[in-house]
């Protein structure tokens, strides 16, 4: 998984370099034609691209694809996620907070199948198991956010896992979900 050290601008057109790197390193909105890259809709992004960038089209699909981190491009929901967390940053130690896998079933945390970080990463490197196809109830795996309030934990799930997609997606699960899983 790429971090904000290991990605390389210079595919992109030298006037999109600084844009795109305020957006991924800090979550910093970018213009109309960037968010709809971002948001995989190469159609409004083609309206909205001046001269260089309507031929550096493909140069964008192989920059989100070998240089982004997943959870910075995709789907409008995943933008706003990115830019809500400031990019990398919200990916980085914060202090009070921590991170764990878990399940979530009934709308509640059932258990922690990793250790708590003191970030994300080590969240996002899990890859959860297939669960049983004989189980009663199918658990979704979420990543937990554990805020310290005072004396307790506050815990909400930020992430959860799409087995047939195989990626974390940003926010709870839905209870639609949550029935078909």
């Amino acid at each position: 998984m790429p971090t904000k050290e290991d990605i390389n601008y210079s595919i992109l057109p030298l006037h999109m370099q600084e844009g795109m790197r305020l957006y991924l390193e800090r979550g910093i909105p970018t213009g109309d034609f960037l968010h709809h890259i971002l948001s995989n809709n190469f159609v409004a992004a083609g309206y909205q691209a001046d001269d260089i960038n309507q031929k550096c089209l493909w140069n964008y699909c192989r920059f989100l694809y070998n240089e982004c981190h997943p959870l910075s491009w995709g789907k409008e929901e995943t933008v706003w996620t990115w830019l809500k967390h400031q990019g990398f940053v919200g990916l980085e130690v914060k202090e009070g907070v921590e991170y764990s896998v878990g399940y979530w079933m009934k709308f509640s945390v059932h258990g922690l199948v990793t250790d708590r970080f003191d970030h994300l990463k080590p969240c996002f490197m899990f890859t959860p198991s297939e669960p049983t196809e004989d189980a009663d109830e199918v658990p979704i795996y979420c990543i937990f956010r554990f805020t310290r309030k005072e004396d307790e934990y506050i815990t909400e799930p930020i992430y959860h896992w799409i087995s047939n997609s195989k990626v974390w997606f940003p926010g709870p699960p839905v209870k639609e979900q949550e029935k078909t899983s």
